[in-house]
């Protein structure tokens, strides 16, 4: 499935729906964006026609505007095949229909004129226009979040199949703290830049929230309701105004002379755009700041200061130490990890061989280096993936993996074999297969294209598109270029529930995240708040975890209990804990993941909160994809995935 198409058509808009997570302030996440008309269309295209040889012979004989396909050309339709005869079709006199002759200027209306419906179908009418000229103008999306920069050798991350887990681990360093004020600001600036550009058009965020009140239909009222509670934008401060942008003025058809009231639509349509531009970098910096205060001027004074002065950051340090505790202290453990980074398997006595004499006792290991002795600490990110439909012992295969491969790191948008399904989202490639992190693919209620975390992929880790684009954002700019050199990021998979130390109190717990389910429909749901995380994690940890209870040696155990609790202002509230016991330990040796035993100690589930939509879609006037090979990026433009993605410099002087 495509994702995100846009085309010059004022009927169809591509618009990313940002989520409110009202029910648990601090749980908020990722979620769906909606996707545009033609890339529903994209999707009925290649489903609904084999051979939509009418749909292309017309949109290369016409020109596509408002809705309305104009023949340039005299056309010949041949009469339609039936597929099970492979006759030409029998018309209502039961005589075979005949081939049709459309003049030049004829204009085909699908959508409004039921007999061009039947001749061009309207689901595919925008569609077969780009395919027939192997162009797609499309949104793309900005990451618009406070993830720092991490140098590759400062990363790890682990993707647990059963538990539907990524985690990435970012080893703090000094240098990462100095600069850290300094990354935001570049950020920022690059921003500021790019917006003030007026080719590019933001389009407006909309409140999920809202359109659940909105809604006539009950089933999409209650489906927008449980959406609603799976996600929060990181923007969203609860005026509103980051949903108060309108819907995009389309540009004037170039070959036709606009009218008055057309120009003066477009000229007020800018003033609109700007206005929403200014709300999205005000929004951005008092975030970037942690200072309600903060203005954009005062945000790029603050950056030409760093760029000016090369001793500026030195002078900036507790500033930027500070900000980073403010966005990332929760999940931010300080000092060394209190156990082995890997812990290691005992050697076995050797055994007599049949002669009686010892074999050569074993290599012993050698005890773990330290891979970061200058960390301070480190801050855990997990996000929830899906995974191949058929479970976890189904690939990509267990073991370490190099993060990630040479291959289409900044957005992947469309390929002869796959199609747009990627939506020009990181496609981020760890094994030599094609298994790759990437945006989600499954299609929801409301026009959505949304992260199903659950066995459905084929074998790819979908990701949220926020939490991918986020994922791009925390590793090196020239992410592509160390992987080439074999700078990559070491990346572990487990079958199993991944097990680890987040707090770094020598305890270990079973690595969890607060995104479970989504209906499918509306229809599914009685009361939307028993869909909400802190009660549908027991229906969703029942699903995953508890098929697989008593497969080990170890006798493996999941048990699920509910404890009430009192909380600040003395109102008791229950909350579900899940617990194991006899999960297996992993362990590196020769290079190689192996497990070497079980945990004999009851392991409790740790959630983490969901991260925020922290993403918008943009477009760039005059700017189209074309066909790419299935290693092709998207490099249209001037604000292209390589370059919008590499917002966020470490240090002034990088390049």
């Amino acid at each position: 499935m495509s994702h995100f198409s846009r085309a010059r058509v004022s009927a169809f808009f591509g618009i990313v729906l940002s989520l409110s997570f009202a029910a648990q302030a601090e749980k908020y996440g990722p979620f769906p964006i909606r996707r545009s008309a033609v890339e529903k269309m994209a999707y009925s295209f290649r489903v609904k026609l084999e051979e939509p040889t009418m749909a292309l012979d017309l949109a290369n004989s016409g020109h596509l505007t408002d809705g309305l396909l104009t023949l340039m050309n005299d056309v010949t339709i041949k009469a339609p095949i039936d597929p099970v005869t492979k006759k030409t079709k029998l018309g209502p006199d039961g005589q075979p229909l005949p081939d049709m002759l459309y003049p030049a200027g004829y204009v085909l209306d699908p959508k409004n004129k039921p007999e061009d419906n039947i001749l061009l179908p309207k689901d595919v009418m925008v569609t077969a226009a780009a395919m027939a000229d192997g162009k797609y103008e499309i949104g793309r999306f900005a990451y618009l979040g406070v993830a720092p920069r991490f140098e590759s050798k400062n990363l790890e991350m682990y993707a647990s199949k059963m538990g539907h887990t990524l985690r990435v681990k970012g080893f703090v360093t000094r240098d990462v703290l100095d600069s850290y004020e300094f990354t935001l600001l570049d950020r920022f600036a690059s921003y500021a830049k790019m917006l003030d550009n007026p080719k590019i058009r933001l389009e407006p965020l909309k409140d999920l929230a809202k359109m659940s009140e909105k809604a006539s239909n009950g089933d999409s009222k209650k489906w927008f309701a449980v959406a609603a509670m799976y996600s929060h934008h990181l923007y969203d401060d609860g005026s509103g105004d980051i949903y108060s942008g309108q819907p995009l003025v389309p540009q004037p058809n170039p070959t036709v002379t606009p009218s008055a009231d057309q120009l003066a639509k477009i000229a007020a349509g800018r003033i609109e755009e700007a206005r929403y531009k200014k709300i999205i970098l005000d929004r951005m910096i008092r975030i970037y700041l942690n200072d309600p205060s903060a203005t954009v001027e005062s945000g790029l004074a603050l950056y030409d200061s760093y760029v000016k002065d090369p001793n500026f950051m030195l002078s900036r340090r507790a500033q930027s130490e500070a900000l980073f505790r403010a966005h990332f202290g929760s999940v931010f453990a300080e000092g060394k990890p209190v156990a082995p980074l890997y812990p290691i398997a005992p050697l076995v006595a050797p055994s007599p061989l049949p002669s009686g004499s010892p074999v050569a006792a074993a290599t012993p290991i050698p005890p773990a280096v330290d891979a970061h002795p200058d960390a301070l600490g480190f801050i855990t990110i997990v996000y929830p993936i899906a995974i191949d439909k058929e479970g976890p012992f189904k690939l990509p295969k267990p073991g370490l993996r190099k993060f990630p491969l040479s291959s289409s790191v900044e957005g992947y948008w469309w390929s002869g074999r796959w199609g747009s399904e990627f939506g020009g989202f990181p496609f981020i490639q760890i094994t030599e297969d094609g298994v790759a992190n990437h945006g989600p693919i499954t299609i929801g209620n409301g026009d959505t294209w949304y992260l199903r975390r659950d066995n459905v992929s084929h074998s790819c880790m979908r990701m949220d598109a926020s939490d991918v684009m986020e994922l791009r954002a925390l590793i090196p700019r020239n992410m592509r270029s160390l992987a080439r050199l074999g700078q990559t990021i070491p990346y572990w998979i487990f079958e199993w529930p991944d097990v680890t130390d987040v707090n770094n109190d020598g305890k270990n717990e079973v690595i969890d995240v607060a995104y479970y389910s989504l209906p499918t429909s509306g229809s599914a749901i009685s009361k939307p708040e028993a869909w909400a995380p802190g009660a549908y994690n027991k229906i969703y940890w029942k699903k995953v975890f508890s098929p697989y209870v008593g497969r080990l040696k170890s006798k493996n155990t999941f048990t699920i209990s509910t404890v009430e609790e009192t909380d600040a202002s003395g109102a008791k509230h229950t909350r579900n804990v899940g617990t194991f016991k006899g999960l297996p330990k992993y362990d590196v040796v020769g290079g190689v993941l192996k497990s070497v035993g079980y945990y004999t100690e009851e392991l409790p589930i740790w959630t983490f909160a969901q991260r925020p939509t922290q993403i918008i879609q943009f477009r760039e006037d005059d700017v189209v994809y074309g066909n790419a090979d299935d290693n092709g990026d998207d490099t249209f433009g001037s604000y292209y995935p390589g370059v919008v993605n590499k917002f966020g410099r470490r240090v002034p002087t990088e390049k």
